[in-house]
């Protein structure tokens, strides 16, 4: 039995098991745990329910190494307080007996989609002085489709506890594999922590490569296309590209992080120059990891310099993209401006010709009225003087209403199309509003 280190000032107890008390546990629980005994035997236990895991507890048996998958409900997890497959039976099991850390139970039943977990390592000084324990905790990142996973880690030098919340599908079924070629493998300590930072990268290497083939396409486009849905597009991949930015630096920082873990728990374990002989404490897991995850941090850090790369690319073909249009437009408003002074040329030409009718009009329309009046039947032209009929009182009765009535139909007809005018601007205005 391990009992987990206390973390007072870290840890708020009280609030811990209100959490775990108030949270949504399943009837049973579902975890599977690998052991591998001192002499590299192996040996899977699937699926263990409560009664199993209180077996697995209650048998004296000193695994080198012993992990325990704890399964989630959903891949997204870390946005539902426990969403674990683990009875409250089973997570007293696991804490009073496994040595799981309140610092990673904390984490899985705080509410809350944005809360994250900071990586830290702790050392127990024991009794004896040389007994002394090293624990480890860090959140792993397992891509955009597996969300986030918990990992704590704890070892006295002889034995290891892992404690593995989400683990990938890809990650599990290679250390099946490896572990049945090679039972020995089992003797280096990080190397689940290796594997799981591994296949994070390849899994950032993927989208990486998903997303360098678009940019590659929209560079090498000649065609025309619709520069607003293509920037929209390049919009959404900058933004990819901002976020995976981020995610490399995330897992840059914590392969560092590895790394200090792993030399401090070889000054405290493993022979070092460094520690004194009568502090040190000998240990079954002496193969040295730093070389792996050397190499892990420098393939990281290559995959994050290439990101940054083609995030600029990115935003120079936007820019080309906003270059392109205000070109485009350029060229229609000068488009424009020509058809306007060519309709402008021709409105004055039709002005002029038009002021030549008014003014030939204007010149005849006094004697035109003066004679269309005259030739009336109102007016008699005898040999000696103009004979007026008594009835021409009836030519003003009739022109006068008739002209007062046409001026009004002019004047209605006018206010009807502004009013029409003043409607259609106001339909453009409001779809222009929601374009």
């Amino acid at each position: 039995m391990r009992l987990a280190m206390q973390y007072p000032e870290l840890v708020d107890e009280t609030r811990l098991d209100e959490l775990v008390r108030d949270a949504k546990h399943p009837q049973s629980s579902s975890i599977d745990v690998l052991e591998i005994a001192h002499d590299d035997a192996i040996r899977w236990e699937r699926n263990l329910g409560d009664d199993a895991l209180a077996d697995l507890f209650s048998v004296q048996t000193a695994a080198k190494l012993r992990i325990f998958f704890l399964k989630v409900n959903s891949r997204k997890w870390f946005t539902a307080s426990g969403n674990i497959k683990v009875s409250l039976k089973g997570i007293k099991l696991l804490k009073e007996k496994g040595g799981i850390s309140p610092l990673l139970l904390t984490r899985i039943y705080e509410d809350g989609h944005w809360s994250k977990m900071g990586d830290a390592f702790f050392i127990r000084q024991g009794n004896p002085p040389r007994a002394k324990t090293f624990e480890m905790h860090y959140r792993p990142h397992c891509g955009w489709n597996t969300g986030f996973s918990l990992m704590q880690m704890s070892s006295d030098g002889s034995t290891a506890t892992y404690f593995y919340v989400n683990c990938a599908e890809t990650v599990l079924s290679r250390l099946q594999n490896m572990l049945e070629r090679n039972p020995g493998l089992s003797g280096r300590l990080f190397l689940l922590d290796i594997l799981v930072v591994d296949d994070l990268l390849k899994q950032w290497s993927e989208i990486v490569h998903r997303r360098r083939g678009i940019l590659v396409e929209y560079e090498q486009r000649t065609q025309k296309h619709d520069h607003d849905l293509l920037t929209r597009n390049l919009h959404e991949l900058s933004r990819d590209w901002h976020v995976l930015l981020q995610d490399l630096t995330d897992t840059e920082e914590q392969i560092h992080f590895l790394e200090t873990s792993y030399r401090r728990f070889s000054e405290v374990f493993i022979r070092s120059d460094s520690v004194s002989s009568e502090e040190q404490v000998p240990s079954v897991f002496t193969h040295a990891a730093d070389g792996s995850l050397s190499y892990l941090k420098s393939r990281c850090s290559m995959y994050r310099r290439w990101t940054s790369n083609y995030k600029d690319r990115t935003n120079i073909q936007i820019n080309l993209m906003f270059h392109l249009s205000n070109q485009n437009e350029a060229r229609t408003n000068l488009r424009i401006a020509r058809s306007t002074g060519k309709v402008a040329k021709q409105t004055q030409r039709d002005s002029a010709s038009m002021i030549t009718i008014a003014a030939v009009t204007m010149f005849f329309l006094p004697v035109t009225s003066v004679s269309a009046i005259l030739s009336t039947i109102f007016f008699d032209y005898g040999e000696t003087k103009i004979n007026t009929s008594r009835q021409w009182w009836i030519f003003p009765a009739a022109v006068v209403p008739l002209t007062i009535v046409v001026f009004m139909i002019w004047w209605a007809w006018l206010k009807w199309r502004e009013h029409r005018d003043a409607a259609e601007a106001d339909d453009e205005g409001e779809e222009a509003r929601k374009e």
